[in-house]
């Protein structure tokens, strides 16, 4: 679902997770014109009442939502030195 009104969001059960540090829940919101992914984790404090800890990450142009890995389009990469420039490291 996209998020065509401001101050409006969404979180669905993440069916994806395979990992406990993954989070229960994912989505989309838009806040002040800005799009963020959204993360939640189910969790149990210490009198035993259960809350959500949530993630907020802005989604930068032109990025997959959830993705957090920048895609380049690029089929074909040159030399050695070109790949320089595609690691981030």
């Amino acid at each position: 679902m996209e998020n065509k009104y401001d101050n409006s969001g969404s979180l669905n059960k993440n069916t994806f997770k395979t990992k406990d540090g993954q989070p229960d829940y994912r989505g989309k919101a838009m806040v002040a014109g800005i799009r963020y992914q959204l993360g939640a984790w189910l969790k149990t404090g210490r009198e035993g009442d259960q809350f959500l800890s949530i993630n907020f990450k802005p989604i930068e142009e032109g990025e997959a939502p959830n993705e957090g890995v920048k895609r380049y389009t690029s089929n074909k990469v040159g030399s050695a030195s070109d790949l320089n420039d595609l690691v981030p490291f």
